[in-house]
């Protein structure tokens, strides 16, 4: 059995639903590191918000370290950064939310424009998502489609610069891509 570190802080999203027929849940969906290798690495549990207690639901297999979630506004999509920590072009990854299960259906994926994208946001109309490339020191910007898919990025910034201390930052690693609540403004703090 191998085991797995899981940042949570970073990882979970949270997500209540609630119909009128039934009782709210609360899924909590868990990214995780796969050792570099395609494994299971979205987690879906339920989570009773009374107790603590989750149960686990789903899985997604075959993805590759799948380090950060984050849910559409609507709650319909999720999406994650995958292929993080390896050499070559990491890429985002869309899926479709089934709210009265809590499963994932995978819809599609596209390369990050960048190496270790540690972040994923979607705009709060739903019509964009960005996300932070960490080791590449860039951000991507997606257009999203209804069906919650991603089109390929339409656009990429590079950072440059570095810290007064070379041996802790010897280039720009943007390690968030935050939405203000707004939607006019994007956040994007370097290492």
């Amino acid at each position: 059995m191998k085991i797995r570190f899981v940042l949570l802080g970073l990882l979970t999203c949270l997500w209540s639903i609630g119909h009128a027929q039934q009782k709210a849940k609360t899924y909590l969906f868990i990214g995780s590191y796969t050792e570099g290798k395609p494994d299971t690495g979205i987690y879906v549990y339920t989570f009773k918000t009374n107790s603590g207690s989750p149960k686990k639901i789903s899985s997604i297999d075959n993805i590759t370290n799948p380090s950060f979630l984050t849910l559409s506004p609507d709650g319909l999509f999720l999406y994650a950064g995958a292929d993080t920590q390896l050499p070559d072009t990491g890429s985002v990854m869309a899926f479709k939310v089934d709210a009265t299960n809590g499963k994932l259906s995978f819809i599609n994926s596209q390369p990050s424009g960048g190496d270790n994208p540690v972040y994923v946001a979607v705009h709060p109309d739903k019509n964009y998502l960005i996300n932070a490339n960490y080791t590449g020191g860039s951000m991507s910007a997606f257009s999203l489609k209804d069906s919650g898919s991603l089109n390929p990025y339409a656009q990429v910034i590079t950072f440059q610069g570095s810290s007064i201390m070379k041996s802790r930052q010897e280039k720009a690693h943007i390690h968030a891509a935050v939405f203000s609540p707004d939607g006019d403004y994007v956040f994007l703090p370097d290492l």
